[in-house]
């Protein structure tokens, strides 16, 4: 199979059927992450702190890359370096190993009722996240990085309100009831 057509059959399967939510597609293994109800869920975790690059005509600005950061680093999550990319690094052919790279959102992924997709690339049988890629759409809102980088440290969607891995913008919130790791 084509990656166009695995890519078209991510978007098929795994687009929310809930209007303005942020879809999780993971590039491979295959898994289910839709909606979860009840307890929260993590698809897997980092084996090193990942790097975050800013690509160039992210709209993301630094400043508020490193809010979410702080965000989840006062949740006991670590990071390594905030860096402006450019093009290089993962910016342009895809997401460097071990890196957290942020875009603004690419014309085959576009999808208006979302405010942005995540890419992760995992190992399946360890569970070690190796590579994620989010892309924002311009209009940038409050609470969408803290959410995608959640889904870039592995959280899925949980169906809570007020929570912040709800998938929907304006059904979620600041609660991180799952989220904390041990200090």
């Amino acid at each position: 199979m084509t990656n166009f057509f695995k890519r078209l059959l991510f978007l098929i399967i795994l687009s929310p059927v809930l209007s303005g939510s942020t879809p999780v597609l993971i590039e491979d293994p295959y898994v289910d992450v839709r909606l979860r109800g009840g307890e929260i869920e993590k698809l897997g975790s980092w084996k090193f702190p990942p790097d975050i690059q800013i690509c160039e005509g992210s709209p993301a600005a630094r400043a508020e890359v490193a809010a979410a950061v702080e965000w989840w680093k006062t949740r006991g999550y670590t990071f390594g370096n905030i860096v402006e990319a450019g093009h290089g690094n993962g910016c342009i052919v895809g997401s460097a190993y071990g890196s957290i790279v942020i875009s603004l959102i690419s014309q085959e992924n576009f999808n208006p009722s979302n405010h942005a997709t995540t890419f992760i690339r995992f190992d399946r049988e360890t569970g070690e996240i190796v590579r994620v890629r989010i892309e924002l759409k311009e209009n940038l809102r409050e609470r969408i990085l803290e959410h995608e980088i959640g889904h870039a440290l592995g959280w899925l969607h949980i169906n809570r309100r007020g929570h912040l891995m709800h998938p929907i913008l304006e059904n979620g919130g600041w609660n991180d009831e799952g989220l904390v790791q041990n200090l």
